[in-house]
């Protein structure tokens, strides 16, 4: 399970939980501000809560090999997002907004 201690620290600028079989991340994630990279990969994830738009620092987000399927809309709220890897999920359609 997602440490849910971590949402207690103000300054925490990273976090790394690859590989840990999470099946989800907490609904209040977003009260990490201040963070600006996110690795969640090979893990169990079928969502991303809405929550995540309040990270407004993250420009990195690692969400490979998971279950998602498909591209949280949520993700368009995030202002400094720059990197986005979505690899080895089980999408089934591309939203609208990324087909040419």
């Amino acid at each position: 399970a997602f440490p849910t201690e971590v949402l207690r620290v103000d300054n925490v600028i990273e976090i790394n939980l690859s590989k840990n079989r999470l099946e989800s991340l907490p609904n209040d994630i977003g009260r990490l501000t201040a963070m600006t990279r996110l690795t969640v990969d090979n893990n169990l994830l079928d969502d991303i809560p809405s929550d995540i738009m309040n990270c407004s620092a993250l420009s990195d987000l690692r969400l490979a090999g998971n279950r998602l399927a498909s591209l949280p809309v949520v993700l368009y709220a995030l202002p400094h997002l720059a990197t986005l890897d979505l690899s080895r999920n089980a999408f089934i359609a591309m939203p609208d907004a990324l087909q040419g």
